[in-house]
């Protein structure tokens, strides 16, 4: 390790994009903490060539660099001769891969090449081909086009004197168990404006759908863990993703269903021009804003996620830099068309004259995880006395089915795209 920290200078791109750089700087520190304060030179690839470098990302030098690939969570570690190459499919990975090459030095695990590699076999199929769901309340709902139209939804974010929205917590837990895709799939096929839901992260750093991290609370754990190599742990960060999907979610009734933890990426996917999406960030530190924009971006979902990542705010209206941020994001990305125009609709919406992002609560005053709780009445009165129009809601059928009963749609329908 010694040899390898005090002989080798990491080199990254000139026009790397500033999260690799910083990764760069975290394996630095990675590599000089396992040798005792040995520094690590670390430049971008207008320095000179030397004979022993770190290839961080795709560089102008030749050696190692196979026209390969890579998925968002995937990266490969090579070594060969006086080079050791890094690449990744994101500035996430390439935080991962940082993480991970000290260790390999560290231990001898690094001889040729370490690979991760995400199995997106692994997907739920609906994450793909969403429109295959069939919820199994097809039979008992009808639900108005316009209220599964995001173009209306994008409309009505805005009113703040508009129609009741709704916010399903943790997708439809009435059907489904909760933080499943198949819930999630259901609240937004019943109308469901908003979904909100939890964040955390594995072992290999796979962002999933979890409320506290507790894998006893939600999953059938208790009679897998510890067995044919799976983790004797119930807390999330000591699974893998790939590990996750042999276990379970429970109904809310605690049986064992035959839904699985979805990852992030998945859920993005198949909420694609469907509803917003919001996350609940608890455990600020697994993972960061730009996190988030990064998998966004990825799955072409950036629209989806702009009321949690930008519009939500404790006091009701957007922030200012929200709007100078999103505006600013369009400009540098003009490949990303669909998202430009989104922007651009929606700035021309907050431009109007009252509008802004609506405040939300809890149509009881305060969270409650028990959907029989809910009733019209509470909806209505949280609605018409407390001028809540953009309520949560456990039950989200019976919030969503009360929305299409007693409102119409903000945005009329023959404006729709």
């Amino acid at each position: 390790m010694n040899e390898t920290t005090e002989s080798y200078q990491i080199v990254y791109a000139k026009d790397a994009p500033e999260r690799v750089k910083n990764a760069a700087l975290t394996l630095k520190a990675g590599l000089e903490a396992g040798a005792d304060g040995a520094a690590v030179p670390v430049s971008d690839d207008s320095a000179a060539e030397t004979e022993f470098e770190i290839l961080f990302g795709d560089t102008n030098r030749a050696a190692l660099q196979p026209d390969e690939e890579l998925f968002y969570y995937d990266y490969v570690i090579r070594r060969e001769a006086g080079k050791i190459t890094v690449r990744f499919g994101s500035g996430f990975a390439a935080e991962s891969a940082a993480e991970m090459l000290p260790e390999l030095l560290e231990t001898g695990g690094l001889e040729e090449e370490y690979r991760y590699h995400f199995d997106t076999s692994l997907f739920n199929p609906l994450a793909l081909d969403p429109d295959s769901f069939v919820p199994v309340w097809k039979d008992e709902y009808t639900v108005p086009d316009w209220m599964t139209d995001f173009g209306e939804k994008l409309y009505a974010i805005t009113n703040p004197s508009g129609r009741l929205m709704s916010v399903a917590h943790r997708g439809d837990v009435v059907y489904y168990p909760e933080d499943s895709l198949e819930g999630i799939l259901s609240a937004a096929f019943l109308g469901a404006d908003v979904i909100e839901m939890d964040l955390q992260m594995t072992r290999d750093h796979v962002l999933v759908l979890s409320h506290d991290g507790v894998l006893g609370t939600y999953t059938n754990v208790k009679e897998m863990k510890g067995k044919n190599g799976l983790p004797d742990s119930e807390a999330i960060c000591d699974w893998t993703y790939a590990q996750l999907q042999q276990l379970s979610l429970l109904d809310r009734s605690r049986k064992v269903s035959d839904c699985k933890l979805p990852s992030f990426y998945e859920v993005l996917l198949a909420l694609r021009g469907r509803c917003f999406a919001m996350v609940d960030q608890k455990d600020i530190g697994s993972f960061t804003a730009e996190d988030l924009l990064e998998i966004e971006t990825r799955t072409d979902a950036l629209e989806v996620s702009i009321y949690s990542m930008f519009l939500q705010s404790a006091s009701g209206p957007a922030q200012g830099d929200s709007w100078s941020y999103l505006s600013g994001y369009a400009k540098e990305h003009p490949e990303l068309e669909r998202f430009c125009a989104f922007i651009e609709k929606l700035d021309s919406y907050m431009a109007m004259d009252g509008h802004q992002i609506r405040k939300r609560g809890w149509p009881g005053g305060g969270p409650s995880k028990i959907p029989d709780f809910e009733s019209a009445e509470l909806y209505e009165k949280a609605y018409s006395e407390r001028g809540m129009n953009l309520q949560y809601a456990n039950h989200i059928p019976r919030m969503t089915q009360y929305i299409a009963e007693n409102f119409g749609p903000d945005l009329d329908t023959d404006e729709m795209d």
